[in-house]
């Protein structure tokens, strides 16, 4: 069964590329837009909670599955943050619940599936090896979240149909990168001491520009994709104007400017609070008492509060176009997402 015209929205997560989709189901009262539920693939930006449920965490997500992860919210849940992430801000926003991860498989898949696990890649793990390039924290890459969401397809609605766009998906996000330069974990590992590597963000300009010409080559995908489903509503979410944006706004958000590119859990040391060797959640690391402040968690992730933050600019804030989402007029108050 193809995705319902209208009830469909499809959307991104990969750190380098990714993507989501919305099905049709049964529309919750409070649904918007005709939105009725989220199929997410993508990394550690939106797994909210698969990579633990695979087992053997390693590397820079050894310690995702416990404290302080999820400080924010009362527990761990698996996501790479203090509590929650754009996804979850976003299926809030949409009236619908929270995504369960797609190996937790007594959850309720009505209203979607996040197929994403932290540390995955848009190659293939073969491709990669032959390449010379080693993947130490899993080996569920897109193509396998792809089989994944294929396979949940086929046995819920007995379908068994191609990709994404030829599965009836009228509207999709892709998002770009984030400034790599701006993340503490990149500005400890350059270690650059020279002012003028850095921008007027306190940002290493040169990685900045790699991941600009990452988005610029990323934009010309869309664009094809554009001119091959022309029924579809394929949006770019631009990834590094909304982090930028929250730098730059830190202060009217909340944050601590001083504290932008600094990690809000680590070991305590260097400019950046950021030790490869001594990750947050290592034994004699620590979370900062704040990380309401931060845009930072962990020196790879943002918080929470970051996340909130960018949800808001690329879904509201027209920083992804074209705009994926009619929204009311008003946004209604609330308190913040919860499970």
């Amino acid at each position: 069964m193809a995705c319902v015209p209208g009830r469909v929205l499809v959307a991104s997560s990969f750190l380098l590329a990714a993507a989501a989709c919305l099905l049709g189901a049964p529309p919750p009262a409070s649904a918007v837009d005709g939105v009725t539920a989220i199929y997410n693939f993508g990394d550690s930006l939106s797994d909210t909670g698969n990579l633990v449920r695979e087992g053997g965490a390693a590397g820079l997500l050894q310690y995702v599955g416990k404290p302080p992860y999820g400080i924010a919210i009362g527990k761990p849940t698996g996501r790479c943050s203090d509590g929650y992430l754009m996804i979850d801000f976003l299926a809030k926003d949409l009236g619908l619940p929270l995504l369960n991860p797609y190996l937790d498989k007594g959850a309720d898949f009505t209203h979607g599936v996040n197929f994403a696990v932290a540390g995955a890649t848009a190659l293939n793990t073969t491709t990669l090896t032959e390449r010379g390039i080693t993947v130490a924290h899993t080996n569920s890459s897109l193509d396998v979240q792809l089989q994944w969401f294929k396979d949940f397809m086929r046995s819920t609605t007995n379908s068994s149909k191609g990709e994404l766009l030829e599965m009836g998906a009228v509207r999709m996000v892709i998002p770009g990168n984030f400034p790599i330069g701006c993340v503490p974990s990149y500005l400890a590992a350059a270690n650059v001491t020279e002012p003028i590597a850095y921008d007027g963000d306190g940002c290493l300009a040169a990685l900045n520009a790699f991941a600009e010409l990452h988005n610029a080559r990323l934009l010309d995908a869309v664009a094809w994709l554009r001119r091959s489903y022309p029924r579809a509503a394929i949006a770019y979410a631009d990834y590094f104007a909304a982090y930028v944006g929250v730098l730059r706004g830190a202060r009217a958000l909340g944050l601590d400017p001083a504290r932008a590119r600094t990690a809000c859990c680590g070991d305590g040391g260097g400019a950046y609070n950021f030790d490869v060797g001594r990750l947050c959640g290592a034994p004699g690391t620590s979370a900062c008492a704040d990380p309401g402040e931060c845009v930072s968690w962990d020196g790879i992730h943002p918080t929470q509060h970051a996340y909130a933050a960018m949800a808001e600019l690329l879904y509201r804030g027209g920083l992804a176009y074209p705009a994926p989402i009619n929204w009311p007029e008003q946004k209604a108050a609330g308190s913040p997402v919860s499970r």
